[in-house]
């Protein structure tokens, strides 16, 4: 073999490695957040956007559930490595506020658990998350569906919930905040020109 050949297929090596090297190193910066936290073998996907730690902004509404892919980094190359739990809880960042159940007044970020408020299909390796009814009422229903719930017009809807999505191992959490469509109040309001008097 010539010279030649070997110096070509040096370079064709170096290249190559140097590739790889690179590919390694943007994977990690990837799973570090660009190195900013610990590697995650555990995330989650919305809308085509991958999540590793948390994210917000999201609405569930009566006809438009949010869908979750849930993924592992090496999870092609473990059989372990497979399913996860999803839990729904008050968003620590919403703004408190006061309803009604039955007469008693209860705060909402004092409940611990809202996930019997919703509609939670789920897959091997993704979700949906869907409304039992219309609005944050049909929530507060289910979760305490034995009773009369009522709720005052003047809420926040945004963020208002957090799904907390946790690995099959329980060492790895990835947060998606999310609000309910507004259906409580007044819509809109429709005039009736024969009434008008000018």
């Amino acid at each position: 073999m010539s010279k030649k050949k070997n110096k070509k297929i040096t370079v064709i090596v170096y290249i190559v490695l140097l590739l790889v090297f690179v590919a390694l190193v943007g994977a990690v910066a990837i799973f570090t957040n660009g190195f900013k936290n610990d590697f995650k073998s555990f995330y989650a996907v919305v809308d085509n956007k991958m999540i590793l730690d948390s994210v917000g902004g999201y609405i569930v509404a009566d006809n438009n559930p949010l869908s979750v892919d849930v993924k592992y980094t090496f999870g092609a190359f473990s059989k372990e490595q497979t399913g996860y739990s999803v839990k729904i809880v008050p968003n620590s960042n919403a703004k408190d506020f006061d309803f009604t159940v039955d007469g008693d007044v209860y705060s909402f970020k004092a409940e611990k658990d809202y996930t019997k408020g919703f509609k939670i299909d789920k897959q091997q390796n993704s979700f949906s998350v869907s409304l039992l009814g219309q609005g944050l009422l049909s929530v507060l229903q289910g979760v305490f569906p034995e009773s009369v719930v009522e709720l005052d017009s003047e809420v926040n809807f945004e963020n208002l919930f957090t799904i907390v999505i946790t690995s099959y191992d329980d060492s790895q959490n990835v947060y998606v905040s999310f609000g309910v469509e507004n259906v409580i109040g007044v819509k809109g309001i429709v005039l009736d020109h024969s009434e008008i008097i000018l």
